[in-house]
């Protein structure tokens, strides 16, 4: 449903969902956490890059990766994004969307991370309980 937002900006989104793993989740807010971290990919590329959406799983948990190649969060504040009220990079961001991504996710047991990708981008993991 992404794929429509991110053509319009010249972005490349693709994904690999080759690990079809059933979890127990409520599949319409689920959706929207991950729908909400590609818009926010789109909007830290501006116009034009790269979204990869992958998922894997291990014997623990199912995993769902987002993936850019856009500038990239500083360290300092990576650990506090969170949070209610934390952006970055977004003129008129309300810093809610993140804090609303991770109670969803909590909301199903799972974890949620951001990291840095080399040489540049960051991919949030979303991993459920299998």
């Amino acid at each position: 449903s992404m794929r429509r937002e991110a053509e319009a900006h010249q972005i490349k989104l693709d994904a690999d969902l080759r690990c079809h793993i059933e979890v127990g989740c409520d599949d319409v807010k689920m959706e929207r956490a991950i729908a909400n971290l590609i818009k926010n990919a789109i909007e830290a590329l501006g116009n034009g890059g790269h979204i990869a959406v992958s998922s894997y799983a291990d014997d623990h948990y199912a995993y769902i990766r987002i993936e850019d190649d856009g500038p990239g969060i500083p360290e300092a504040i990576r650990d506090k994004l969170f949070g209610s009220v934390v952006t970055y990079g977004k003129k008129g961001g309300t810093g809610l969307g993140l804090a609303i991504v991770k109670s969803t996710v909590d909301m199903h047991h799972g974890k949620i991370t951001c990291q840095a990708v080399s040489p540049r981008g960051t991919a949030f993991v979303i991993a459920l309980p299998r």
